[in-house]
């Protein structure tokens, strides 16, 4: 909740956040544009041109929202720096995720969304750690499974932001339609009509389904209020999800690296427990060796030369000859 409260406030205290929509508000419009006027391919080329100049900004906007640096230049500072590392992950991601689909199919849609949920993060930990695109997607694994409830929890703010943001959609679709007459309306309202009548007709029916979406393209107006209605959410809900990733992942490495520190720190402090428990029990030993009853038993009760006598048990090198010891331990032999 922290990090959506934090990015709603970017959009005044960040205003550079509002570049990222701005962006991919005019590579809708400029596509668009190009499909009707130039050719299709002139659209294709400027969609893959706006995904391609996106992560710049992105890169920016995270530099700006992770080490809170509002000083002249510092987006460009972070953009160029952060570009590769943005842009890469994701390449590389939606290279996957392209494969999978055509691959498998439904099925490939499905194995897409375990892969975006632990590399989500690849991105901006490559440019927060300075990580290589390998490393990135290792790192974003780990601060998942790290903190899985409040990346669920993000995630779930996620599809609740993607809920309103239909709404607002709507809203703003219909506004657009009723700007550009009632003729439009009319002839919207009459296709929905149709499909609404009998919608196992249109998702059996291929065909008739396209000949359906033909219609509703040709009507007048009706292209203009999608694409104008798109371009204005990527406006106003792009930065919205640019900060909120920011934000959260700035309070996600910050919560982990204090668990991380006290974990070092009761592991530092369990081994130096440990260490000086294992002197004072040695030391321990050693003086309940020394002052042991029974040692002291033995000093003052067994006389010195049995004592002696045990020692030389151990190795006599006049045993079995005719002699004995003197009292200071010197050997004479019998004649």
């Amino acid at each position: 909740m922290g990090a959506a409260i934090s990015a709603i406030r970017s959009y005044f205290t960040v205003p550079a956040v509002w570049l990222c929509g701005v962006v991919a508000a005019l590579g809708i419009l400029a596509s668009y544009y190009s499909y009707i006027y130039i050719h299709p391919y002139a659209s294709l080329g400027i969609i893959t041109l706006t995904l391609l100049i996106l992560p710049f900004f992105l890169a920016g906007t995270y530099g700006l929202i992770l080490d809170g640096n509002k000083k002249k230049g510092a987006f460009m500072i972070y953009a160029r720096f952060g570009y590769p590392r943005c842009l890469l992950p994701a390449l590389f991601i939606g290279l996957i995720c392209v494969l999978l689909c055509r691959i498998f199919g439904t099925i490939g849609m499905c194995l897409c969304i375990p892969l975006l949920f632990f590399t989500y993060f690849a991105d901006i930990t490559a440019i927060r750690h300075n990580l290589k695109t390998g490393q990135a997607f290792s790192d974003s694994a780990k601060r998942v499974t790290g903190g899985l409830l409040p990346v669920i929890v993000f995630y779930l703010g996620n599809v609740i932001a993607v809920l309103f943001m239909s709404i607002v959609m709507d809203f703003i679709f219909s506004g657009f339609l009723s700007l550009l007459g009632e003729e439009t309306l009319t002839s919207v309202t009459t296709i929905s009509e149709t499909i609404m009548a009998d919608p196992s007709a249109f998702s059996s029916n291929q065909t008739a389904l396209l000949e359906m979406g033909a219609q509703l393209a040709a009507v007048p107006g009706l292209m203009q209020s999608l694409v104008f209605t798109a371009a204005v959410m990527a406006l106003i809900f792009v930065p919205f999800f640019t900060a909120y990733k920011a934000y959260f992942f700035k309070a996600l490495i910050a919560a982990q690296a204090v668990v991380a520190a006290a974990q070092a720190a009761a592991k530092k402090t369990a081994d130096e427990d440990s260490a000086e428990v294992k002197a004072e029990g040695e030391e321990n030993t050693a003086a309940a060796e020394k002052a042991s009853p029974f040692t002291n038993l033995i000093q003052r009760e067994i006389p010195q030369e049995i004592l002696q006598k045990q020692e030389k048990t151990a190795y006599d090198p006049h045993a079995g000859e005719d002699g004995e010891y003197d009292d200071k331990g010197r050997w004479f032999k019998y004649k």
